[in-house]
């Protein structure tokens, strides 16, 4: 398995935010392309994270790191 590079998640996290600021003014419908390109643009693992909610800073604290 490789790791992703700063790029890679440089580019995730822009298609997350490119995805969620077309769900604050559309319905989900209207986001089915920018939805893709996160889809494409993550993997796998962090696209059921942002699905499920999980927030790495809370986990965190729950750890009480």
């Amino acid at each position: 398995m490789s790791y992703p590079t700063k790029e890679d998640r440089e580019r995730c996290w822009n298609a997350k935010d490119n995805y969620w600021r077309c769900l604050d003014s559309h319905d989900s419908k209207a986001c089915q392309e920018t939805r893709r390109m996160f889809e494409s643009s993550c993997p796998p693992l962090w696209e059921r994270m942002e699905k499920e909610g999980f927030d790495p800073v809370e986990e965190k604290k729950k750890e009480g790191s």
